[in-house]
């Protein structure tokens, strides 16, 4: 049975507020800001960064380049380029 009313979306939404049915949204400020400490290596070796990104090859399809680089010289550690992402490329 489908009851008609004159309720609008806002006075449901109002109501619901009210209730402490809706949880206020986040700002865009809000989702910028993280309460982790940002990590700031003093020397080499200290914090080292991992990527892994797909690259289209064309008749091989797509590849995978796993990289490594030292957060603090940004310096290319390590790399590894295959045709399948296996957790053996991602350990290197």
């Amino acid at each position: 049975m489908i009851l008609e009313s004159n309720l609008s979306l806002k006075m449901v939404q109002r109501i619901c507020r009210r209730l402490g049915w809706i949880v206020p949204r986040k700002t865009k400020s809000d989702i910028i800001r993280s309460s982790r400490k940002v990590l700031r290596p003093a020397a080499p070796d200290q914090l080292w960064e991992a990527d892994m990104t797909h690259i289209w090859c064309g008749s091989d399809r797509w590849c995978y380049l796993f990289s490594v680089i030292d957060v603090f010289t940004r310096e290319w550690l390590g790399c590894a380029f295959d045709t399948s992402a296996t957790r053996h490329n991602a350990v290197m």
